[in-house]
């Protein structure tokens, strides 16, 4: 499935047994409303864990790690859980800086 919202190019496959939402372009004010009713629509369907995708994700804003971290409640409250994979590192350094590290589980994909 492949979805647009604003700026920022989605698409969701199914890999190892968790759905792999991988994210292109940009996360903010304006795509963080398309990406969160999906990431919640993928939860309310039962995809409680989530491997989120960021190795083409260019940029993030604080309404789009605020969204991240919403689906990351979400999901645990259902049982569920939401790994980040592949940061670039100014997405990384974003994620170190907010303390998000400590929040999420991030692979590097090494």
């Amino acid at each position: 499935m492949d979805v647009q919202p604003d700026g920022l190019a989605v698409d969701v496959a199914r890999q190892n047994g968790a759905h792999t939402v991988t994210l292109k372009g940009e996360l903010d004010l304006n795509s963080s409303p398309g990406l969160r009713d999906l990431l919640h629509e993928l939860l309310d369907d039962g995809k409680g864990h989530l491997v989120i995708e960021l190795s083409e994700l260019s940029f993030v804003d604080s309404t789009g790690l605020g969204v991240l971290v919403g689906a990351l409640k979400k999901a645990r409250q259902g049982g569920g859980d939401i790994e980040l994979s592949t940061p670039t590192p100014a997405i990384r350094k974003a994620l170190e800086i907010t303390g998000l590290t400590q929040v999420f589980r991030v692979a590097d994909g090494s």
